[in-house]
């Protein structure tokens, strides 16, 4: 009987320890993205054209949700 309990004990410490090490990278994700996020990219600035055209704007967010 004792060593079902540790294995239950162990079982529930993994489960909780799961738990947190998930809980610490969705944190680290979410600060890393915040601190991240508002930075202006480094490409070549849009020439101002005379004529009015339409246009698709595209949002990369990958390089601010993933480490490089």
């Amino acid at each position: 009987m004792s060593s079902r309990k540790g294995l239950l004990k162990k079982i529930i410490l993994s489960i909780i320890g799961i738990i947190v090490l998930f809980a610490i990278v969705v944190i680290v994700n979410l600060k890393l993205f915040e601190r991240n996020w508002s930075i202006v990219s480094k490409g070549q600035p849009i020439k101002n054209y005379g004529e009015r055209n339409c246009a698709l704007l595209v949002i990369d967010i990958q390089e601010a949700t993933t480490l490089n």
